[in-house]
Order: structure tokens, then C-alpha cells, then sequence
């Protein structure tokens, strides 16, 4: 924002490592408040952001899980002084943490009840995602593999493999609203998704590596969890204890949570949407092991 600003346009030059990545929604919303308002909008922007999705999460785990789980799944997150440091900032994790709660919350409703328009727009709703952030792809890998188990499963039911085909028709969607940034940033530097990735890629202008910051390549153990809330600088750029204890308290009590009341312990749904939530958690904070190392912004933010 602020380049723009002083130039009047923004320069793409892959000699920054940071100009050709693919969050471009929210580099042009920063953009757009930051010449109307400063950085003062630009904050604004971000705590709206993350207000509308704590909302969105707070209803969507009151209508699955309950009022206990909602509630305290809230105020968990709310009490993190880390979260709040983030709210404060100018980063853009807010348009990561609002993308991807709009689609897992839609994903469900879309399990529940399989229709065309709606696979359309699942894939529609993940591009949207990535461009907000390219690690919101850890979240969207196993939601649609469950779309697609679930797809698969209605084909074999009912014979009818219309879903199938809608669902191939929302892929080559996905990748025709992502292939105007990767064909940007591929004519630029000759990788689509510089700087990741480059191993592959071999752009001139990074180092022909996979990048992964080894500042957060800490060893996932049993301990992790007390690190994180105790030396919290081994997992991003802050100060010991900033990621508050409420996470080191209430994880222990947390699964109880989510056991369900009278009306849903015997239900099987229930359980099968919470086995999916558990599999979105996994596969997102295993991804983000092997791709960026345990790394306490992303990890708030997208998980």
C-alpha cells in the first residue's frame, strides 16, 4: 500500500520475494483503505474481519456442537494475547482466518444436502480462499477430499454421476479463476507460485530450494503445546508468553466439549461431522509441518 502510494503503481518486481505472491484480494483491499483512510482503515478492515468470523464460528459450532462448545471455543480464542496482537496489526491474516471459516462452515452445509450449484460454488469460494492466502490450501486438501468421497459414494448409490460432473466442472473453475495470477507470476519470474516451491520451478531470481524459514522448523513432541505457550519466540517473531495459557488450560477439557447433548449422542451425524472437523485439524496443522514448519501466525490465523 504504502509503494503504491508514494509510485502511483505497484512494481511485481520478483527481486522482493514477497511482490509475486498470490494473496491478491487482500493486497488490493489493504491498497484501496490505506489511500482513502491510512493505516488506521487498514485495521479497521482487519478487525471487522475477524469479528464477522468468530461470529461464524461461534453459530456454526452452536448449531453442530452446542452452546458449551460454542462458547468456550470462543472465548478460548478471544482470550489469546497473540490473536489480539494480530488484530493490531497490518498483516493479512484476517482475510486468511474470514476465508476459511466461510468455507468450512458452507462445505457442511453443502454435505448435508449434495447439489450443483453448490459444488460450483464450494470450488468458487476455495479459489477465493487461496487468493486470500496460499496456505488456506491446507485447508481446503481435505475438505475436498471428503466433497469427494462423498460425491464418489452418492455416483455409486444412485448411478447418477451428475454431481461427478459438476464436480470437474468446479475444478476447471478453481483453476481458471487462480490462472491469471499463476500466468502473471510464471511470465515475471518462471515459477507460478514464486517463491514456494522453487526446487521445481528453478526461478532465477530464488534459490533453487523449497523454501521453508528454519527459524520455525521446531520438532513436533509432546511438548510442544508448552512451548508454544511458554517460549513462543521458537514459533514466530514475538516475546515468550504471548500466546497466553488458555490454550495450555482448556486443551485438556476441550474433547469434552464436544460430547454432545441428550439430543445429539446418539446421532450419528454428529459424530461424523466431528470426525471431519478432527481430520481438517490434522491434515492443516500436518501440512503446515511439512510445508512452512510449526509457525504460531499461520497456525492462529488458518487453524
Amino acid at each position: 500500500p504504502k509503494y503504491v502510494s508514494m509510485n502511483g503503481a505497484f512494481h511485481f518486481d520478483p527481486r522482493w520475494m514477497g511482490s509475486l505472491q498470490l494473496f491478491i484480494f487482500p493486497r488490493s483491499v489493504h491498497t484501496s483503505l490505506y489511500l482513502l483512510g491510512g493505516e488506521f482503515a487498514i485495521r479497521i478492515i482487519n478487525y471487522l474481519l475477524f469479528f464477522f468470523s468468530f461470529i461464524l464460528i461461534e453459530r456454526f459450532c452452536r448449531e453442530k456442537f452446542g452452546e458449551t462448545a460454542a462458547f468456550w471455543s470462543v472465548v478460548t480464542v478471544i482470550t489469546t494475547p497473540f490473536l489480539l496482537w494480530q488484530l493490531s496489526t497490518v498483516f493479512i491474516d484476517s482475510f486468511n482466518l474470514f476465508s476459511t471459516t466461510i468455507l468450512i462452515v458452507y462445505f457442511f452445509k453443502l454435505k448435508e444436502r449434495l447439489n450443483k450449484p453448490g459444488i460450483l460454488l464450494f470450488f468458487i469460494l476455495s479459489a477465493f480462499a487461496i487468493l486470500c492466502k496460499q496456505q488456506a490450501a491446507w485447508v481446503i486438501f481435505p475438505l475436498g477430499v471428503v466433497l469427494g468421497i462423498t460425491v464418489l459414494t452418492h455416483w455409486i448409490k444412485t448411478g447418477k454421476k451428475t454431481f461427478f460432473l459438476y464436480s470437474l466442472l468446479g475444478a476447471l473453475i478453481f483453476l481458471v479463476l487462480l490462472a491469471p495470477v499463476l500466468v502473471h507470476n510464471y511470465v515475471i519470474s518462471g515459477n507460478p507460485v514464486f517463491y514456494l516451491y522453487n526446487k521445481t520451478f528453478k526461478s532465477e531470481y530464488f534459490a533453487p530450494i523449497n523454501f521453508k524459514d528454519k527459524r520455525w522448523n521446531q520438532p513436533l513432541t509432546w511438548t510442544t503445546l508448552y512451548d508454544m505457550t511458554f517460549y513462543a519466540k521458537k514459533y514466530t517473531e514475538t516475546h515468550d508468553n504471548s500466546f497466553g495459557i488458555a490454550y495450555f488450560v482448556f486443551a485438556f477439557f476441550i474433547p469434552f466439549l464436544f460430547t454432545g447433548g441428550p439430543g445429539k449422542r446418539n446421532d450419528p451425524a454428529y459424530y461424523k461431522d466431528l470426525s471431519i472437523l478432527v481430520l481438517v485439524f490434522l491434515c492443516v496443522f500436518g501440512l503446515m509441518k511439512m510445508s512452512t514448519g510449526i509457525y504460531l501466525r499461520y497456525m492462529s490465523s488458518g487453524a
